[in-house]
């Protein structure tokens, strides 16, 4: 075990040491730990942007929240100051030229120069989609415009986020859909229900899951035990205890069987778990990482975030891998962070 930790720090200082050689600017960071200190490699483990901060988010719309002594702020796809060192207890990823900070215990939004643009005042907020994001205040959910006004008064037990110009919403503990004005277009008569995604959305009656169409017509049965939306034509379905994943049609494409899958289909690719270890497999339903970590997370560009529960790196899908690194650190409990 010793040995093994000795040659993965090698391999990490070594490619630190080789990164200050490459000058064109990439297209792809990934955040990186070395010793206490947080930076960015490219995707040939080049060291781009030094380790200097005290934590590293994700790349999106060309920019990565980090912080330092002096304060969250936000860098450049070169490593470039882009906003002000501010004291917020949280900033997060850019979606929609927005992104989600936290001070005070309350939630609110910035733009890209850095400039809060909606005041913190909500108790939960997560990001924009189709210009609308939902938040949280006086323990019910609405929605906002990215100017910070109002589009759907807070009135909402629970919400999901807008897809196909429709959410899903619960009241009194039914689910439905409505629009960007806050009307009811497919009326809450499911147990649950979850975004649109190409227009097909999963929902619950009693204990089946089918799916719906953007009209509220059921167009595959309820008939199964679980259902995620679709992503890139496919989703994953359960019977039993058992994933697969069928098509539009609810033709099985790729039986499995599995016991887990993440959000589904990314740039080809999705991550599995067979005897609880995660893999990726491609569209064909073929290994293309072999399932022996304790996480998988697909994060674009066929690239994976793996873990073995103790350290956590990078593979290419395919199997090419760039670098085993210790744990990447959340930004507390909130999803929007790394979504």
């Amino acid at each position: 075990m010793k040995r093994a930790m000795a040659i993965v720090l090698l391999f990490a200082s070594l490619e630190l040491t080789a990164g200050q050689m490459r000058k064109p600017v990439p297209d792809l960071l990934l955040p990186i730990r070395h010793d206490t200190k947080w930076g960015y490699i490219d995707e040939y483990a080049y060291l781009r942007i030094e380790t200097q901060f005290e934590k590293a988010g994700d790349f999106s719309e060309g920019l990565a929240a980090v912080l330092s002594d002096s304060g969250w702020y936000y860098i450049d796809i070169q490593g470039h100051r882009r906003t002000w060192p501010v004291k917020w207890e949280e900033a997060g990823a850019f979606r929609e030229e927005r992104a989600l900070i936290k001070t005070g215990g309350k939630f609110g939004f910035i733009d890209q120069s850095g400039k809060i643009v909606i005041e913190p005042k909500y108790e939960l907020a997560r990001n924009f989609y189709e210009g609308l994001a939902a938040v949280k205040l006086g323990g019910l959910w609405g929605f906002i415009r990215s100017d910070g006004t109002s589009a759907i008064e807070p009135v909402f037990d629970q919400t999901g986020d807008f897809h196909d110009s429709l959410c899903s919403a619960s009241l009194h503990g039914r689910w439905g859909y409505i629009d960007g004005s806050g009307g009811w277009i497919i009326q809450p008569g499911f147990d649950a229900s979850g975004d649109f995604a190409e227009e097909l959305a999963p929902v619950r009656i009693g204990r089946r899951f089918g799916y719906i169409n953007t009209g509220g017509s059921l167009v595959i049965d309820l008939q199964f035990t679980d259902a995620r939306p679709f992503f890139e034509g496919l989703a994953a379905v359960r019977n039993g205890s058992a994933y697969f994943f069928i098509d539009k049609n609810n033709n099985t494409v790729i039986p499995g069987p599995f016991e887990d899958t993440h959000k589904g289909f990314r740039d080809g690719f999705a991550a599995v778990r067979i005897k609880g270890k995660w893999g990726v497999i491609d569209r064909k339903g073929l290994m293309t990482i072999e399932p022996h970590y304790h996480d998988a997370e697909l994060i674009g560009s066929g690239f994976v975030r793996i873990s073995n529960g103790i350290l956590q790196g990078y593979t290419k899908c395919g199997g090419w891998r760039v670098m085993h690194l210790p744990q990447h650190p959340r930004f507390g409990n909130y999803t929007d962070f790394y979504r």
